[in-house]
């Protein structure tokens, strides 16, 4: 009895499914005023918005369909939609989710589309207009088309994203992609699941890439870049740009090339003829990184590529007065003369933790307390005088 029990089931859905109703004024979605049938939508029921409706109590349609016209508005709480989505007008909710149906129906928003939380768990989603929320979360994949725009406060999930368009945000991103046009974010940037860039990607904070990436085209980051996963730069035309700290626990490869102005920590592995470039090196001979406690393939290229150029080769300065001794120490470093109103002083570690330990005037210099710290190499910055060059120092027990 069970295969005439699921046909007589699908046939009952799809003949509540058959009512069609419209809005006819502006009201409640509860409201059976608001409806040409005088009646209110139910979870079957195919339901096209025209005029200004507000869903005061949070409801669902897991088989139903919503279209919103050009000139129909849709406002409120919450809602579920398990059947076809078509926005034409205006939707602001504070929670949208869009859920798979039956038969996968199609989804599109071609208008704008404002939520405090906006949920994607069917495929192929297509955004044509302005989707602008406070955070989108994807557990399938679903596109950003090349006239759509989306703005997030956090973006994430594991349902690719294929960006044709222009995403933007301010916060948290952790969403597995495909970019192929732009991406500018302004806070922490994540990549935790594989994903591939052949566009643009500006990130003003930090970036972690956990897992692999794929790039060929142009990372650049305003902030610090942890790698802690796989960074394929799969092309000579890929390049990534950091302005900060680039810390490598992972794998580095391929044949783009790194531009680095900060420091540069390999505590992993850096692979193929990769091109890593440090506008600030502390070593005059190879490899030129800050700290190398990893591994260097033999076709690592060392600043050739002509996107980025070293300013000068950092380190211990006689002619500015800037001397370090003794190196290695067993605790307590001196410092050659520096500015009378220089008091303090910075050590990086390999993990790029920064501390600052107690320094006091030692004639034109200074002297630097390190009892406290952990065995290993640093390097030592005035932070107050951010034109003179780090040096290297190894702290030994």
């Amino acid at each position: 009895m069970r295969a005439p029990i699921t046909v007589l089931t699908l046939a009952l859905a799809l003949t509540v499914r058959g009512q069609f109703i419209t809005s006819v004024a502006d009201g409640a979605w509860n409201d059976t005023a608001t409806w040409d049938c005088g009646c209110v939508p139910e979870g079957f029921t195919s339901v096209t918005v025209a005029h200004a409706v507000t869903i005061t109590v949070p409801d669902s349609l897991p088989g139903g369909d919503l279209y919103v016209q050009g000139d129909g508005q849709l406002l409120g709480s919450s809602l579920v939609v398990g059947g076809i989505f078509y926005n034409f007008g205006a939707i602001t909710l504070q929670v949208l989710e869009l859920r798979p149906g039956l038969l996968q129906p199609d989804a599109v928003n071609f208008g704008t589309l404002a939520a405090i939380r906006l949920g994607v768990q069917r495929a192929d989603f297509y955004n044509v207009g302005v989707i602008t929320v406070d955070s989108l979360r994807s557990d399938a994949a679903w596109e950003n088309t090349a006239t759509g725009t989306v703005s997030a406060g956090w973006l994430a999930g594991p349902g690719q994203l294929d960006n044709r368009g222009a995403v933007s945000g301010a916060g948290e991103f952790a969403a597995r992609f495909r970019n192929d046009s732009s991406i500018t974010w302004n806070g922490l940037f994540r990549a935790p699941f594989t994903s591939t860039n052949q566009g643009s990607i500006a990130v003003a904070g930090e970036l972690h890439i956990e897992s692999l990436l794929v790039d060929s085209g142009l990372l650049q980051v305003e902030g610090a870049v942890r790698l802690d996963g796989d960074l394929w730069l799969a092309d000579d035309s890929a390049y990534l740009a950091v302005e900060g700290d680039l810390h490598i626990l992972g794998l580095l490869r391929g044949a783009g090339a790194v531009c680095v102005t900060d420091s540069t920590v390999n505590l992993g592995m850096i692979a193929d003829s990769v091109d890593v470039c440090d506008r600030s090196p502390t070593t005059a001979v190879p490899p030129f990184l800050d700290v190398d406690l990893g591994v260097v393939g033999p076709d690592v290229r060392w600043c050739t590529d002509p996107r980025c150029q070293p300013v000068g080769i950092d380190g211990p300065d006689p002619a500015r007065g800037w001397s370090v001794w003794p190196v290695p120490s067993t605790g307590v470093l001196w410092t050659g003369a520096v500015p009378a109103d220089v008091m303090r002083v910075e050590l990086v570690d390999a993990m790029g933790r920064r501390t600052h330990p107690p320094a006091e005037r030692d004639g034109a210099g200074l002297r630097i307390d390190l009892m406290g710290m952990a065995p290993g190499p640093y390097l030592l910055r005035l932070p107050d005088v951010p034109q003179r060059p780090a040096a290297r120092v190894l702290l030994c027990r």
